[in-house]
């Protein structure tokens, strides 16, 4: 079930902005967090809209 969410959440571009702002603020992360979960999201996004 979280699977699905997920990738539906990382096909649906409009919604991590929102999404990656949630864990930051709920994790407190510092930048080179921020950083590294950015990096995490767009290597996922990537992936999952390849042609």
């Amino acid at each position: 079930m979280i699977g699905r969410y997920a990738k539906s959440t990382i096909k649906n571009h409009s919604t991590v902005p929102k999404y990656l702002d949630e864990l930051v603020s709920e994790n407190n992360l510092d930048e080179e967090e921020q950083e590294i979960l950015h990096t995490l999201f767009k290597e996922v996004y990537d992936y999952f809209n390849a042609d």
